[in-house]
């Protein structure tokens, strides 16, 4: 942040330049934060498999974008959480312009005032939001969980192969998970399929093809294949890698069922990465701080120059 008290400093070349590297440091500091919401954003894909609890990867000014099957006609919990970043980005990038406008014009403690505000309410938005997304008790938390096993029972199709399914397969097959909280969150979902139906393009579960023996018509599933465990897909032939998948599907042997829920999965895999995450934020912190503590040493190291030239004329 940039403040200056006096006119004849604008008016030297290189010391219009340095206000201008000045107030791009700061301004800088706004677009730095989108490397948390970067962050955050492959934080949620590793929750959901890119779809479960997306944080939908778009840019910024396109995160109003309202969610079809939102719950309640009330905005994706994704969107209020990109809505408070939003928020937070303005205010900073607000204060950066004005500061960068008010140069000329004794306005410079109100500046630095208003980045003061928005430097302390953005930090707040970080806080409160991160600390509702890892605390299981939080409002924003439940809401966030809710939001996914409706999407699930809206959007999980057996017999697709949409992008959403496909995605959640793959993940749930790697992750060795199910569902967002478990596997009862397949109750509500229609899981049966007959050879009459059965229409798929692509082999969605490595080496098991979905094969109909001799008298078999149709089958019902419990739980969707990928909730079994990886190494049942390449067990010998497709016929019989499909048969093992299509009994631990069926409930037949529930030994063979991932019971853990990618959400869970995904808990553990950011408490490994808890140090580095808390590294990252707190070095942007850091370079926070050092913008604002250029902004506000730069207007006394120059009025101190300033007074001192003047006191030497009136010695002459």
């Amino acid at each position: 942040m940039v403040i200056v008290r006096d006119r004849e400093f604008i008016h030297k070349p290189y010391n219009i330049l340095f206000l201008g590297l000045n107030s791009a440091i700061v301004m800088s500091t706004s677009f730095m934060d989108e490397i948390k919401i970067e962050m955050l954003k492959n934080l949620h894909r590793i929750i959901d498999g890119s779809n479960l609890l997306i944080l939908r990867p778009t840019s910024i000014a396109i995160t109003w974008y309202k969610d079809p099957a939102d719950i309640s006609n009330h905005f994706h919990w994704t969107n209020k959480i990109s809505s408070l970043l939003i928020v937070q980005e303005v205010f900073v990038i607000l204060a950066a312009v004005i500061a960068f406008v008010s140069l000329p014009f004794h306005r410079g403690y109100v500046v630095f005032t208003l980045y003061c505000l928005s430097l302390c309410a953005g930090m707040t938005l970080q806080v409160f939001f991160i600390s509702s997304i890892l605390e299981p008790s939080s409002r924003l938390y439940a809401t966030m969980v809710r939001s996914a096993v409706s999407e699930l029972e809206n959007k999980y199709k057996l017999l697709t192969n949409s992008t959403y399914v496909s995605t959640v397969n793959s993940y749930m097959i790697n992750a060795r998970c199910c569902g967002v909280i478990g596997p009862h969150d397949f109750l509500h979902v229609n899981l049966s399929f007959s050879k009459t139906n059965f229409l798929f393009p692509y082999n969605p579960y490595r080496g098991a093809d979905l094969y109909f023996p001799p008298g078999v018509v149709s089958y019902s599933f419990k739980f969707p294949p990928a909730c079994c465990h990886s190494y049942l897909f390449n067990g010998g032939s497709k016929e019989n890698a499909f048969r093992s998948v299509a009994m631990c599907a069926q409930g037949k042997n529930m030994t063979q069922l991932n019971w853990k829920g990618c959400l869970k999965r995904t808990e553990e895999f950011v408490g490994k990465k808890r140090e580095f995450l808390i590294d990252v934020v707190t070095v942007m912190f850091i370079l926070e701080m050092v913008c604002l503590t250029m902004g506000v040493y730069l207007p006394f190291a120059e009025r101190r120059r300033y007074e001192d030239m003047i006191e030497n004329e009136k010695d002459l």
